[in-house]
């Protein structure tokens, strides 16, 4: 299997994932350009409704099951998997009613329902297999099975657009994410049954036990992830709401753009570094997990300072090759929503620090006090500018977030030093 994460592997890992970002960058290029700025506002709404309805359906069960079976023989892993496979599968009958509710007061049309349910289930899956791979060190099956969801199809509807007119539609587009769904889910299933031996235990008595148990732990975790998921959710809604679908379709692309950026540092830097975390935290080895965190912020640094390059000298431009002056006329926006996501991948490290620590109060806490403060900030400045309301509040709310999430790492070491 591979569960290389040597040099070979890493660098594998990292081109896949280039890869992936360089198909949806083109995809979302190709909608930006072939479809109306209204069509690409109700495909971005889709894309974070289904983001965000994963959540409850997940339960973030995986920050629990993930420290579970790091530490667990193999023997025992199977069953912990069939434990988990059992709480989801109860979720999913309480949660996919309730999402109905989304079309019944008329948040999304009726007729992407049918998509909707069938690539939220997939988008789930996936996610949840992506990341117990990832808890193995099997982090080249995960991006191989990330470009499929992601990536290959989205580079086969670009030819298709690019060659055949009668494909730029958003009915394809969806097709297409349902078949990338698809394939990956098989490839991530057919590892995780091999090395887990799942299958073998697929009939046996589910200990609920280890499940409320993992249910109680998650618990805030899954408050907090709900809270700072709600903001970058409702956010599309509001700023549809503030400026209408055709700036909505500007707002999404930019969005898609700048947040490629924390999908490259999640492959090539986080889904390496952080379970190294976990092991040096579990060996109690301080001297190799502090080095875990510089490497971390270095890598992180290089990266953005990268990024910011590129987008300082080549946005103007790159907006001006799509045609339509909605994209150029608020790119005013587009910078303020790459200097947030900086902000956001910074407070990264302090968050795995701490998540790695199995001390996730800090985090569970910023993430909670994040909504309101993000309600207020737009109410504030949507009185004074409804254009630039919604991402200079994202700016405040992650700056808040990396400020007490740092100060909340600090904090606990000094305090573990003065118990020690």
């Amino acid at each position: 299997m591979m569960d290389n994460t040597g040099f070979t592997a890493r660098l594998l890992n990292v081109c896949l994932r280039g890869a992936t970002l360089v198909s949806k960058f083109l995809l979302v290029f190709m909608l930006a350009k072939y479809l109306q700025p209204s069509a690409l506002g109700i495909y971005g709404l889709l894309v974070v409704t289904i983001a965000y309805s994963i959540y409850p359906l997940g339960f973030e069960f995986y920050t629990f099951s993930s420290r579970e079976l790091v530490r667990t023989d193999l023997k025992d892993r199977a069953q912990k998997l069939k434990n988990q496979m059992s709480m989801h599968a109860v979720l999913y009958v309480f949660v996919m009613p309730i999402l109905m509710s989304l079309f019944y007061f008329e948040f999304l049309p009726w007729r992407l329902a049918p998509f909707f349910l069938l690539l939220v289930v997939l988008e789930h899956l996936n996610q949840e297999a992506m990341r117990l791979l990832i808890a193995l060190q099997y982090q080249l099956v995960s991006s191989i099975a990330l470009f499929l969801r992601q990536g290959l199809w989205a580079l086969v509807l670009v030819l298709l657009m690019l060659f055949y007119p009668e494909s730029r539609k958003l009915d394809y587009l969806l097709i297409g994410w349902v078949i990338g769904g698809l394939l990956a889910l098989c490839l991530s299933a057919y590892v995780l049954l091999k090395v887990s031996n799942v299958k073998g235990r697929l009939l046996s008595r589910t200990d609920w036990g280890w499940v409320l148990k993992g249910m109680k732990i998650a618990l805030p975790l899954f408050a907090a992830s709900l809270s700072v998921n709600f903001i970058i959710t409702v956010d599309r809604y509001w700023f549809s709401f503030l400026q209408g679908e055709a700036n909505l379709g500007a707002y999404v692309f930019y969005m898609s753009i700048a947040s490629a950026m924390i999908t490259f540092m999640d492959a090539g830097i986080f889904s390496f570094l952080y379970p190294k975390l976990l092991a040096c935290h579990s060996n109690k080895d301080n001297i190799g997990f502090l080095s875990g965190l510089k490497s971390m912020f270095f890598q992180v640094a290089l990266v953005s300072i990268l990024f910011v390059a590129i987008v300082f000298f080549f946005a103007g431009w790159f907006f001006s090759l799509l045609g339509e002056p909605v994209y150029s006329e608020n790119i005013g926006v587009f910078y303020i929503l790459v200097f947030m996501v900086l902000l956001q991948v910074f407070s990264y490290i302090p968050h795995y620090g701490l998540y790695a620590r199995g001390e996730d109060r800090g985090i569970v806490v910023s993430n909670v006090m994040s909504v309101p403060l993000f309600i207020v900030s737009v109410l504030l400045l949507a009185q004074y500018d409804t254009l630039y309301a919604i991402p200079i509040a994202l700016c405040i709310v992650y700056g808040f977030v990396l400020i007490y999430k740092t100060c909340a790492y600090h904090l606990r070491s000094e305090a573990t030093k003065a118990i020690v």
